[in-house]
C-alpha cells in the first residue's frame, strides 16, 4: 500500500516556491513579492537552501517503501507513483535547484520514471537533475 505522499507534496512546494522564477530576476511580480515579504533574493536563496532539508526528511515515507519494492505501487508504477513524480517533474522544470542526493533512493526511483515510456519525461524541457 501506497503511503500517505500529501506531505511529502507539500515539503515539495515549500522547498521550490521561494525560488525565483527562471530569467526574471527583474520582473516586477518578484520585486513585489520579495518587499511584501521583507526578503531579498539572498535571503530567499538561504531560507531554500535551509528548506530542502525539511523536504528530504518528508520524504522518509517514501524511502520505506522504496525499501522493500521498486516503485510505489509495487513491481510497476502506477497512479500513486505518477502522482508524486508530478511533483518532481514540475520542480525539475522551473528550478535548477537539486531536491535530492544521488545517494537517495527517491532519487533512483525518479531516474526510473524520467526514463518510463522512451524517455518521455526526460526529454521534455527541463533542468538537468
Amino acid at each position: 500500500m501506497a503511503p500517505n505522499v500529501t506531505p511529502a507534496l507539500s515539503a515539495i512546494q515549500r522547498a521550490t516556491s521561494n525560488a525565483p522564477p527562471v530569467a526574471c530576476g527583474e520582473c516586477a511580480a518578484l520585486r513585489a513579492a520579495l518587499a511584501k515579504s521583507g526578503r531579498n533574493i539572498t535571503g530567499v536563496a538561504a531560507a531554500r537552501d535551509t528548506a530542502v532539508e525539511g523536504f528530504r526528511r518528508a520524504l522518509d515515507p517514501l524511502r520505506l517503501t522504496l525499501k522493500t519494492q521498486d516503485f510505489l505501487g509495487g513491481a510497476a508504477p502506477n497512479y500513486a507513483d505518477y502522482i508524486v513524480f508530478g511533483g518532481f517533474q514540475w520542480a525539475r522544470v522551473v528550478s535548477p535547484f537539486r531536491l535530492l542526493a544521488e545517494s537517495d533512493p527517491v532519487y533512483a526511483w525518479r531516474e526510473k520514471l524520467l526514463d518510463a515510456f522512451d524517455g518521455m519525461a526526460r526529454k521534455s524541457p527541463g533542468y538537468p537533475v
